[in-house]
Parts: structure tokens; C-alpha cells; sequence
């Protein structure tokens, strides 16, 4: 009788969700809850899975060589990132969120996408300029407003604001 021998558990390489886990650990800052359930756990408790996750010897060896590797170059090229991303959206098994995710990050790092530049101000307004506004038309309350807008723009040196949104309330 011959008896076949197992490899032991050191020797078996890590399943695709330990090594998903193992890819996003550090993504996610060490937040190993974060990093179960990116990696694609279905688990009502995602810590327990992390702690367990953590514990195996595999997975801390894991650990240990992408932090080395990372520790070496910690810094991806542009076309690095870019091949990467291409890997996520490509691969079918995937999520469809991540994949999706991907494809919004390498047009980013494309230059795809116009710069945001929405300008958003919280003007506070003195006592009297509140009382004014009750007090006045709608036309009027508008100017005291733009003025105390005008205002911010030169306290912050942010660019001038063409006009207020036309939705005021009545």
C-alpha cells in the first residue's frame, strides 16, 4: 500500500481570495475587515475573517514578501499603474464594480476626465445683513448677497463668482 504524500500546509500556495486578501491588506492601511471583503469574502463578520485571515502562517508570510517588495519600490511607474488597472478591468472574474472602478482610474491618470473646478463658498452673514435680506425683495436680497460674496473672494484671493445660482429660494 502505497500512501501519497500531502503537501503539507506551508507548501500549498494561497487560494485566490487569500491572495486578494494578501493584495489589498496594505490598500487598505491594515484595516483587514476593508481588505475581507474586497477581496471578495461573503461574511457577516468580516474581522473574525480578517483576525483569521492574519493568523495563517501563509498569509503572514505573504504579508511579509509584498511588504518587502513594496519597502524596495514603493513608488509605481505610470505605466505600471496604468498595466495594472488594465489587469482589473480585463479579468472576468472580477467584480463589475471593480472593474468598473479601473476603467474610471486609468482615464483619470489619462487625463480624461476636465480638472473640477466648481468654486463652493459658505458665506456667513452678519446680523444685519440676515435682517436685511427679511426685510427686502428678492432682487435686493440677491445683491446683499453677491456683495458679501465678493467680500470671501477678496479675504480669500479665490477668482470672482459671474453670479449666483438663478435657484433662490422665493
Amino acid at each position: 500500500m502505497t500512501v501519497k504524500h500531502q503537501p503539507s500546509t506551508k507548501d500549498r500556495p494561497l487560494t485566490y481570495k487569500q491572495q486578494r486578501f494578501v493584495e489589498f491588506y496594505p490598500l487598505c492601511n491594515g484595516n483587514g475587515s476593508m481588505a475581507v471583503t474586497k477581496a471578495g469574502y461573503d461574511t457577516k463578520y468580516p474581522d473574525k475573517m480578517a483576525s483569521n485571515l492574519v493568523g495563517n502562517s501563509r498569509v503572514q508570510a505573504a504579508l511579509a514578501k509584498q511588504s518587502s517588495k513594496s519597502s524596495e519600490a514603493n513608488c509605481l511607474s505610470l505605466e505600471d499603474k496604468r498595466r495594472g488597472l488594465h489587469e482589473i478591468f480585463t479579468n472576468p472574474q472580477e467584480f463589475t464594480k471593480d472593474r468598473l472602478r479601473a476603467l474610471e482610474l486609468d482615464a483619470k491618470i489619462a487625463g480624461h476626465f476636465a480638472p473640477d473646478v466648481s468654486l463652493q463658498a459658505h458665506v456667513q452673514l452678519d446680523r444685519d445683513s440676515l435682517a436685511a435680506i427679511a426685510l427686502s425683495s428678492r432682487q435686493e436680497a440677491r445683491q446683499i448677497i453677491e456683495g458679501q460674496v465678493k467680500l470671501l473672494q477678496v479675504a480669500t484671493d479665490t477668482p470672482p463668482l459671474d453670479t449666483l445660482p438663478e435657484a433662490m429660494p422665493e
